[in-house]
């Protein structure tokens, strides 16, 4: 709380007083106003400079890192989609060629790759499907002469092996021309 003034308390009555105007205050406070609002104006200026250019700063990063995660999505997405055509053209061909009929000049194909395959044998066990068997022996397959070569050609029925492929097994072992197996490898041999 504040206290009121003193009196001032002159020594002498005052004569020849008249009331009158004010004298000019000495200090210039209309310029002094002006003089610190400028002040104040430009400080303001100054911070709103600052801030706009920190807000820019933080909006270039947040941008340059969208950038930056769209790129690595886009390669993520290419990478998947390129497998999923692979997949899909791979299984687009399997299921043409599970429909293509089964032919006499198609089984001997088969068996004469695999046969082309095995080397320095004497005697072959050819497995093929039942319904393969009977169609060489109905068209009177060369396959089924005896080769010149003096190699010995067995061929046997079995279930296990798929129409349209063979198994060929030597004293050194089988090899697996079914169809599904040619597959397999085409398709390992695509996705690798």
């Amino acid at each position: 709380m504040k206290s009121s003034p003193e009196p001032i308390r002159f020594s002498q009555p005052l004569r020849d007083v008249r009331p009158g105007r004010c004298a000019a205050p000495s200090r210039d406070w209309e310029g002094e106003v002006r003089s610190a609002f400028e002040r104040g104006r430009q400080e303001g200026e100054r911070m709103l400079a600052e801030q706009l250019l920190q807000q820019r700063n933080e909006t270039r990063q947040v941008f340059e890192g969208v950038i930056a995660s769209l790129q690595k999505s886009i390669h993520q997405v290419t990478h998947d989609s390129e497998q999923q055509l692979v997949a899909l053209a791979l299984e687009i061909a399997r299921k043409l060629i599970g429909d293509i009929p089964i032919s006499t000049e198609m089984v001997e194909a088969s068996v004469r790759e695999a046969i082309s395959q095995v080397e320095d044998a004497t005697e072959l066990h050819v497995r093929l499907h039942p319904v393969d068997l009977e169609l060489l022996h109905k068209s009177d397959s060369s396959l089924l002469k005896a080769p010149t070569d003096g190699t010995t050609v067995r061929f046997h029925s079995s279930s296990e092996v798929s129409r349209g492929g063979c198994l060929v097994q030597t004293r050194f072992g089988v090899l697996d021309a079914r169809r599904e197996t040619r597959f397999d490898l085409l398709k390992n041999s695509v996705l690798a």
